[in-house]
């Protein structure tokens, strides 16, 4: 989800903590533009993707970042494994084909609940509702 990161309107809480378009970077070195390559080399063990053998998220964005050099094992994989990388990245990128978009029904004093109505997310309309929070 981090590929969706946009400094202007999307950050994602993690459970700890607020992530944002310059976390990422920080952390990373990438855009969110980048992340789906990231995970198209690295593959996603949440989503059943492999990726290139021995090639995690941080390799994968130094390889990005044209930071590993040429003669290194890692390198040398991920150039090996363009297939994998290929065949990975319409698996991994945002938005998935056929999947619809979906606008905020307002920018200020958002409610969630006709975005959730829309979306059929009837257990995160009910909280929304269950934490006192106003229905429409």
């Amino acid at each position: 989800m981090w590929q969706l990161l946009r400094a202007d309107r999307v950050m994602i809480w993690n459970g700890k903590m607020m992530l944002t378009e310059a976390w990422l970077i920080g952390e990373y070195g990438i855009a969110p533009s980048q992340w789906a390559d990231v995970k198209a080399i690295a593959g996603c063990s949440s989503d059943g993707v492999e990726g290139v053998r021995g090639v995690g998220e941080k390799t994968a964005a130094k390889f990005l970042r044209g930071n590993l050099k040429p003669a290194s094992k890692a390198h040398q994989a991920i150039v090996a494994g363009n297939n994998v990388w290929r065949r990975n990245l319409p698996l991994v990128r945002l938005p998935f084909p056929g999947v619809g978009k979906f606008d905020l029904e307002s920018d200020s004093e958002l409610d969630w609940n006709p975005t959730f109505y829309k979306l059929g997310m009837s257990s995160l309309e009910q909280r929304e509702v269950a934490e006192g929070r106003k229905a429409k």
